[in-house]
């Protein structure tokens, strides 16, 4: 069971995080029996697992924002529309985070290459190519298949409609 969820009686209900603390707080839960269609028996929260894949033009964005100094706002970078819209999906895989000031509040816009975006820039570590994400958090890493900077360089660009398959209801 991914994180995010917490299962209750033989009916292992899929509660959603932010009803965890109201549901194990109370001495008695009356449970409703399997979510049906995706979404949260307490709050009616839409529950839906993501798969994203690291792709080509995602891998071009991490070389330029590192070639860029490491740490940049992205609006610097001349991205891609693809490019913007996915950069923050590199933050599953462990690639970029965002920046933060020394007071540790968020600098608006710039994210920096990590230590793992770095090794796997220069060819020296492969990753999975896939990971599951539920509402924004790496759930698990799917590892059928690692990938290096050099596979991606070479490989075809997915459409939307490729993207669109890869989510799955709870």
């Amino acid at each position: 069971m991914p994180e995010g969820f917490l299962t209750e009686g033989e009916g292992a209900v899929l509660i959603c995080d932010d009803c965890r603390q109201t549901v194990s707080s109370r001495e008695h839960h009356d449970c409703p029996g399997p979510s049906q269609g995706g979404v949260c028996p307490e709050c009616s929260a839409k529950l839906v697992r993501y798969k994203h894949t690291l792709n080509r033009q995602m891998a071009e964005a991490l070389r330029r924002l590192a070639a860029a100094g490491g740490c940049v706002n992205l609006q610097e970078l001349g991205l891609t529309r693809e490019q913007w819209d996915n950069f923050q999906k590199m933050r599953y895989f462990g690639l970029v985070r965002k920046s933060r000031y020394d007071s540790g509040h968020r600098a608006k816009g710039v994210w920096e290459v990590t230590g793992r975006g770095y090794r796997f820039l220069s060819g020296s570590i492969r990753i999975p190519k896939r990971v599951e994400t539920f509402r924004g958090q790496r759930t698990r890493w799917i590892r059928d298949e690692l990938c290096s900077m050099r596979t991606l360089e070479v490989e075809a660009w997915r459409e939307r409609e490729d993207y669109s398959g890869d989510a799955e209801r709870l």
